[in-house]
């Protein structure tokens, strides 16, 4: 808002609600991929598979590396802020995502 002589201009857009939506850090969410966001992720799975490649877990499930633009990506919201905050999101950044939602199965 800014006040102009005694006249109160509110620049914020006008949005209605029809109810709340909660989340926690737990919350299973999923963002659409920039290509930035899929050479991130693939560089980590990359590098995860390197290091545990003997696992058998691992060898049975592997990380996929093949992400690109416009991929969606499900996680928990801890995970996404871990993976893509930080120095990856800020004004001006080149950034790892264009949306993220609620999961829903």
């Amino acid at each position: 808002m800014i006040q102009v002589s005694n006249i109160l201009i509110n620049f914020a857009p006008k949005l209605k609600y029809n109810k709340h939506m909660t989340l926690t850090m737990h919350s299973e969410v999923v963002v659409t991929l920039t290509k930035h966001g899929a050479d991130i992720l693939n560089k980590r799975n990359q590098e995860l598979w390197d290091k545990y490649k003997d696992d058998p877990k691992v060898k049975l499930y592997g990380y996929r590396t093949d992400y690109k633009e416009g991929d969606t990506h499900h996680d928990m919201l801890w995970e996404i802020m871990a993976l893509f905050g930080g120095d990856k999101c800020f004004n001006g950044a080149n950034v790892p995502f264009d949306e993220l939602t609620l999961y829903k199965e």
